[in-house]
């Protein structure tokens, strides 16, 4: 986060603290005050009398983390907003042509997603991602897009199995999608490629088919098109997402994820 945003977030917490600890009450001139000059005085008080800082944060250390916690969050929102104002008047160019995609075809929302198997904070993002599509049913439908940075041999490898897998069975490639991330740990370790092969296996698929069809000229093409695509969006790391026109950077909790959301269905409208 920028330094001056983190200098504004600390110094409107502590003037939550310290409010109560000051020797006169400010509260009515406070309202007057605008934030510059309130910030100006509250630097000059603390300046001058340090022992209300200690003393402030003594009588309330174990509401400091929640409260300084709760104004970075609304303070990310407010970031968000002013970033999706922006994102939402761009159209982003997106092709979902062949792609299985989870969830109502007709829903307002669109997430789309440019992740990485062996990614982490992609496996995060999965689980974030399935209690959405849970909480949102009807609303939302997601496709899942490939931007295979970390593991440069397994996580191409990884994308094609998916994007064969798709070729023959949305929910089985979509089972596959979930048994990878849960399974990670295995999927980054030293059998991959058995172990991909193996929980292809489990979901029923056409292994004869398979085979064929993962180190096919039309399978990289899907993988290289994503990777391509998410280059022109302007993505670098993973995961990040689409919801509709808004874009949404790293492994989000899950109510930062349906703020997304709701901003989203509200613009759709």
């Amino acid at each position: 986060m920028k330094k001056f945003g983190m200098q504004k977030c600390a110094m409107l917490t502590l003037s939550v603290l310290f409010a109560g600890a000051l020797s006169f009450s400010c509260a009515d001139e406070a309202k007057a005050l605008d934030e510059q000059a309130f910030a100006k005085m509250l630097e000059k008080v603390l300046r001058d009398k340090p022992e209300i800082l200690l003393n402030a944060l003594k009588a309330n250390s174990t509401a400091l983390p929640e409260i300084i916690q709760e104004a970075l969050h609304a303070q990310r929102k407010q970031m968000f907003i002013a970033e999706w104002e922006k994102d939402s008047k761009v159209k982003k160019k997106v092709n979902l042509d062949g792609r299985p995609a989870w969830g109502n075809a007709d829903a307002p929302v669109t997430i789309v997603s440019y992740s990485d198997f062996t990614c982490s904070y992609c496996q995060q993002a999965a689980e974030t991602v399935e209690a959405i599509l849970e909480r949102y049913k009807g609303k939302v439908r997601y496709v899942f897009k490939h931007l295979p940075i970390y593991n440069k041999v397994v996580g191409p490898r990884a994308a094609q199995y998916y994007a064969a897998a798709s070729l023959q069975d949305a929910e089985k490639a979509r089972r596959l999608y979930k048994a990878f991330f849960e399974g990670r740990h295995e999927l980054v370790g030293e059998k991959a490629e058995p172990f991909m092969y193996r929980v292809a296996n489990e979901q029923g698929l056409d292994m004869k088919r398979l085979a064929k069809d993962v180190d096919s000229d039309a399978v990289k093409k899907i993988v290289e098109q994503d990777m391509a695509e998410a280059s022109a969006l302007g993505f670098e790391g993973t995961p990040n997402f689409l919801v509709n026109d808004l874009v949404v950077r790293g492994a989000l909790p899950a109510d930062m994820m349906s703020f997304a959301i709701d901003t989203a269905l509200e613009k759709a409208k």
